[in-house]
């Protein structure tokens, strides 16, 4: 008997990543057999061995050989940003692409059968380049890529699965290791319908880290007279940032924790120095205030896209490791008047989604569904007459952010000189009036025209 295909939902993420199928009706995230548990870190390493380590393994090797291991890849993805192990060096769909192929084997070796086609979750404000450099990363990786689904509907459609009769309006904060999205939906007769969508793609669990390492590098100074700064040991940045996201995680369940880093520079005369601090949370909280207030602004923005206020929020679902930082918590219930119950796991939810969208296409019966949003207008370079006068080089949107996909639109354009034979079609996205100021997607020529005056021609 023939097996049935089985698709795959994979969430990759900045810090984590993990892998999911649709058992049964529910969704089911694959341990790594390494550690036993499916949150993997998104990091890979090159052993002086020349073996290619992925998650934990890798993850341990920045301590001791960090010019052989990438770590937090995906803020490049879509950028001519190239990464060093080594000898190699590799552009982040390529680093993406081995984590994936690690993330495609040990969902083989669980379900004894080959994969070959998967969902894979991206920010809801990733650009067109970005998203495309993920597909190019899950080809490389052996998969056909059969759909990529936003992060926060993601983590709706786990949350909706068992809310199927559920009539509410929903906002999905999630802060993750490298983004911050937020995406407000309704829910209504199993339907998940995605409204507006606004977020932050540089902020993230990794800022939060990186000005805990500014702290400790100030504490350092002040105490040994040693600026670490000018440091070229990348052996001391590994330690500076482990210990700096520990000291994170740990200031989410208490008031205070100590942070110990024996032997970590050479003082006079060439002795070791170590750094001993104790870190609170209320000065977690003043260093990290202004990344806080940044989160406010794109929940604002999406209630203001849908004409409403906190009051028309029925629930907020928090996503993300991130936001069990309890300043992140206070943000929100100082914006909505309260926090609800925790219904989704932050760090399993938009895996869990995505094997769930995995699953519809296989599977029947689920009683769900769900439609998606254009997180950047669309549009194209012309000369635009308007209140302000005729402006050359406008961004003239054809497909406005926040509609529903798939969808379509059609305008016209005219020639703006006499015997124009050429016109130069320029595609963009972003929401930027100047055309030049959006992200360039495409370029092409319409020649041959005919020969007629300005405006006669559309």
């Amino acid at each position: 008997m023939a097996t049935t295909p089985i698709v795959v939902g994979i969430d990759l993420g900045t810090s984590t990543s993990e892998i999911g199928y649709l058992k049964n009706g529910k969704p089911v995230l694959i341990p790594d057999p390494n550690t036993g548990s499916p949150i993997i870190p998104s990091v890979v390493a090159l052993a002086p061995t020349g073996e290619v380590l992925i998650g934990t393994p890798a993850k341990r090797m920045l301590l001791s050989f960090p010019d052989r291991v990438v770590a937090e890849a995906k803020r490049a993805m879509g950028s001519p940003t190239m990464f060093t192990i080594a000898d190699q060096h590799l552009r982040p769909q390529e680093i993406a692409a081995h984590l994936l192929r690690y993330l495609k084997q040990i969902a083989e070796d669980h379900l004894q059968q080959p994969i070959s086609e998967a969902v894979v979750t991206v920010p809801a404000n990733f650009t067109d380049a970005q998203r495309q450099a993920t597909k190019d990363a899950g080809e490389l990786a052996g998969f056909r890529v059969e759909r990529m689904i936003n992060e926060p509907t993601a983590a709706a459609l786990a949350y909706g699965l068992d809310h199927v009769d559920a009539e509410e309006t929903v906002l999905v904060f999630d802060l993750g290791g490298g983004t911050l999205d937020v995406t407000l939906l309704d829910m209504f007769s199993g339907v998940l319908e995605a409204r507006t969508t606004a977020g932050d793609v540089a902020l993230g669990g990794k800022d939060f880290d990186d000005a805990i390492v500014g702290w400790l590098i100030d504490r350092f100074k002040q105490s040994a007279g040693i600026d670490l700064r000018a440091s070229a040991d990348p052996k001391v940045s590994g330690r500076l940032k482990d210990a700096a996201e520990t000291a994170k995680k740990e200031l989410s369940g208490t008031m205070s924790t100590s942070i110990s880093l024996p032997f970590l520079a050479i003082g006079a005369g060439g002795t070791p120095v170590g750094l001993e601090e104790t870190l609170s949370r209320a000065e977690f909280d003043r260093l990290t205030q202004s990344l806080v207030e940044r989160c406010r602004a794109p929940v604002m923005k999406a209630l203001a896209a849908a004409k409403l206020t906190p009051a028309g929020i029925d629930k907020v679902l928090l996503v993300g490791g991130s936001t069990r930082i309890p300043a992140v918590k206070e943000l929100i219930r100082s914006i909505f008047g309260k926090l609800w119950p925790t219904e989704v796991n932050p760090d399993e939810a938009v895996a869990l989604g995505a094997a769930v969208q995995a699953g519809l296409k296989t599977q029947t019966g689920l009683g769900i569904t769900f439609t998606d949003i254009c997180a950047h207008s669309l549009g194209i370079e012309a000369i635009v007459s308007g209140r302000y006068g005729v402006v050359p080089g406008a961004m003239s949107v054809i497909l406005e952010k926040n509609k529903t996909v798939p969808c379509s639109n059609m305008e016209s354009y005219s020639t703006v000189s006499d015997d124009q034979p050429v016109v130069r079609i320029a595609v963009y996205q972003g929401e930027e009036p100047l055309a030049k100021d959006n992200k360039l997607l495409a370029e092409f020529e319409i020649d041959d025209l005919p020969i007629m005056e300005a405006g006669e021609v559309d």
